[in-house]
């Protein structure tokens, strides 16, 4: 039996509850695997295509004011009467519930309900995912990372740590302040003021790394540690973020830097780092952040579901290959696939040839605008004009003042599969009316081709593309 049919089998008995504020947090095996339902938050272009295509899902935001929404999470969702009376309807009284991100609130509202949650415990992903803390689980599983150290700040000064860390480095907070929660010093004066800021504070500082940003998915499993998804981290690049160390999307075909030594490096990294959280009771999903120079150096563990993911297991489906969203399934539904983990994670390392790229919000806003989600077309200026009326073609966002580059809806769609029939690129967006906090996503772009060209820069039209669409939606 496939591990398709073995997972389905499962879903039989009783349903997956995929919960998250963001709907597309829970897509990527929702066509299939029977029996999943997305519960989430937000209002979307997605509740269309779930209504087409049977998809089953929970909105709160049908349910609730929209201005109400900020503050809600998914666990106050999970415990919500709507919520229950969608259960009620359904008739559900049993299932495997999954989250992106779980905390102790979720699992009590999950345990209130008697089901059973397929995360680690909120517990061991604070642990593995706050910095000071990761910053001993690091050097206890043997990781290749940057020199790094939990200090506290007034205990030190610039000329002191510049000694030991190099006159530029890194230093890291457990939990943001405003949004930030590292920062780069390379002055006394910047040490000095965020020292008289944080005078009390435990931080991690680590060297600064010098490379190329790379990303990667895994999952822990009691059969080892599987990993793929390779994929350069894009970041920071000026017109989408204002952020220079914000992650903007992944390029999964690029591969500068990345060496017959450097995959090596990477597995035996992988395969420590899993065998260690594993040791700890880590189960599922997780991923590492990395810089690729001279060396591998690991400078992040995400224990949790990475953002990617969704994306990548459509691309993993698309060729053939076993999801990790599967792995994770099956890593807590007790299933044994037989899956040679050698055999896996040197495949996953291989290039894709695609890639997502997104716009942050410099500033809160609301969306103004019905910029429908789908697959575009760069056209001819004409293809814009409707030659018997003299008007635009409905579905058109210009990319420049002049409008000679007509971008086009062909086909409307969630899903990067469908431009297998409808070529061009697929723009996910947001409905009119939903209100975007500042440094969230307002508009991404995926597609069936690299965006980082050979000097290591997004392609112009991409970054072209998103900034005119994102207009559109003022």
């Amino acid at each position: 039996m496939s591990l398709s049919d073995a997972l389905q089998a499962k879903l039989n008995e009783r349903p997956l509850l995929y919960v998250s504020r963001d709907p597309e947090r829970g897509l990527g095996l929702e066509l299939t695997l029977d029996n999943i339902h997305n519960i989430h938050v937000t209002d979307s272009y997605y509740r269309e295509y779930f209504d087409k295509l049977g998809v089953e899902y929970f909105c709160f935001a049908e349910h609730s004011d929209p201005g109400s929404l900020t503050a809600e999470t998914a666990a106050r969702v999970f415990a919500s009467s709507e919520f229950t009376e969608y259960l009620n309807t359904k008739n559900i009284t049993d299932a495997w519930v999954q989250t992106f991100k779980v905390s102790g609130r979720f699992e009590k509202a999950v345990t209130a309900k008697g089901f059973t949650l397929l995360n680690t415990s909120g517990e061991l992903n604070r642990s593995f995912e706050e910095k000071l803390s990761q910053t001993h689980h690091f050097a206890a599983a043997g990781t290749d990372t940057p020199r790094m150290a939990v200090i506290m700040l007034s205990e030190h000064d610039y000329a002191t740590l510049a000694a030991g860390f190099g006159s530029a480095f890194v230093i890291q907070f457990n939990r943001g302040h405003s949004g930030n929660a590292t920062y780069f010093i390379d002055s006394s004066a910047a040490y000095d003021s965020l020292k008289q800021q944080f005078p009390s504070r435990s931080a991690r500082i680590s060297a600064f790394a010098e490379g190329l940003p790379y990303t990667l998915n895994a999952c822990v499993t009691d059969a080892g540690t599987f990993c793929a998804g390779l994929s350069y981290q894009i970041t920071g690049v000026e017109g989408l973020t204002d952020d220079p160390g914000a992650t903007i999307g992944n390029d999964f075909s690029y591969r500068s830097g990345i060496t017959d030594a450097v995959k090596e490096s990477i597995l035996a990294n992988i395969e420590r780092l899993g065998a260690y959280m594993h040791s700890k009771g880590y189960r599922g999903l997780f991923g590492i952040d990395m810089i690729v120079g001279d060396r591998v150096n690991i400078i992040e563990i995400n224990a949790r579901q990475p953002a990617s993911v969704s994306f990548h297991t459509r691309l993993q489906l698309m060729h053939g290959q076993v999801p990790l969203s599967m792995l994770h399934l099956a890593a807590f539904t007790g299933i044994d696939h037989g899956l040679s983990v050698s055999d896996y994670n040197r495949a996953g390392l291989e290039p894709l040839n695609y890639a997502q790229m997104m716009l942050r919000a410099d500033e809160s806003f609301t969306a103004g605008s019905d910029i429908a989600m789908g697959i575009y077309r760069l056209l001819s200026d004409n293809s814009a004009i409707d030659r018997f009326n003299n008007e635009v073609v409905p579905g058109t966002v210009f990319l420049d003042e002049d409008q000679d580059k007509p971008m086009i809806l062909q086909h409307k769609t969630y899903a990067i599969e469908d431009t297998r029939e409808y070529p061009g690129v697929l723009i996910l967006t947001p409905r009119k009316g939903t209100v975007i906090a500042e440094g969230n996503e307002a508009v991404r772009i995926q597609a069936t081709q690299g965006l980082i060209g050979s000097d290591g820069k997004p392609a112009p039209w991409s970054i072209e593309t998103l900034i005119s669409f994102a207009r559109q939606l003022h």
